[in-house]
Parts: C-alpha cells; sequence; structure tokens
C-alpha cells in the first residue's frame, strides 16, 4: 500500500479523517503510531470525524487507541469545514512546537 510506505516514511506528522469506519484508514492509523516499534521516529497523529456523519459513531479501532496505547495521538471532532481547519492548523502549530 503506498499510503503505508508513506508513513513509513520520513514524515513529521499524519493526518486523517475518520469519518466513517476504513479498515484502510485504521491499517495506516496503526501504522502511523506504532512507527517507534519500527525503530521509525515518533510522530504527532490527528485523526478528525464528522460529528454525526456516520449514523454507528467512531469506529471500535478508533475509539480503543488510548493514551496509554499511542500518546501522540489525538482524536478530535468536526461539525463544519472551519471547525476541521481550525482542528488542523492547531494541530500543526502543536506539532512544530
Amino acid at each position: 500500500n503506498t499510503m503505508i510506505k508513506s508513513i513509513e516514511g520520513p514524515i513529521d506528522a499524519a493526518i486523517f479523517d475518520a469519518s466513517v469506519p476504513s479498515l484502510g484508514t485504521g491499517m495506516e492509523i496503526a501504522h502511523a503510531y506504532l512507527r517507534p516499534r519500527l525503530n521509525l521516529k515518533e510522530i504527532p497523529i490527528l485523526a478528525l470525524y464528522q460529528k454525526d456523519f456516520w449514523p454507528n459513531g467512531l469506529s471500535s479501532m478508533v475509539k480503543g487507541i488510548t493514551p496509554e496505547v499511542a500518546p501522540q495521538f489525538r482524536l478530535s471532532e468536526y461539525s463544519s469545514i472551519e471547525n476541521a481547519k481550525a482542528s488542523i492548523s492547531e494541530f500543526l502549530s502543536f506539532s512544530q512546537s
């Protein structure tokens, strides 16, 4: 998978949209937070999800990512594109410091 190869490459952060449950996105998120186990640099990770977009809510996989498992992982809900952009800007600002 090209995306997984990218996640395992020289990146400084990762951002995902987890509004719809997806095995592919789940695997990509897992590869991002498991980078240290692959002797790769730990990176900050943001998963965004649109409020009430999917009737069943977030996937169990995303809900199950705890600070103990992935302290660098942040989950953020958005209700509009403006909210999503603000979350991304805040995440990137924080990640650069």
